[in-house]
């Protein structure tokens, strides 16, 4: 199955997901409540594939709506009538390591 884009869709755990390599992204705070100079996880020898702490985009996304101030818990939006969340479908955690 392709999309709209052509990239190529799999099945993996019941939802469809592009086929992308899991590249490692940082991401660098300043301020608004972050601990300062922390380096949190890392990657393998070849930068590709995190290995000590990965974090989700879904943990990503509660942790800056939990230094916004928000709970994540309880922000939704409506599409085609149908309620989701903010961080997805998928179980997130603020990362509380990086916070002050």
């Amino acid at each position: 199955m392709r999309s709209p884009r052509g990239r190529v869709l799999r099945l993996a755990q019941s939802s469809f997901w592009y086929r992308h390599p899991y590249i490692p992204w940082r991401c660098t705070y300043a301020g608004g409540g972050v601990k300062r100079g922390t380096v949190y996880g890392a990657t393998d020898e070849r930068g590709y594939r995190a290995v000590v702490n990965p974090v989700s985009v879904a943990d990503f996304h509660a942790t800056i709506l939990h230094l916004m101030g928000l709970d994540y818990k309880q922000l939704f939006y409506e599409i085609d009538g149908k309620r989701e969340k903010l961080t997805g479908n998928f179980e997130a955690r603020i990362v509380s390591e990086i916070l002050v």
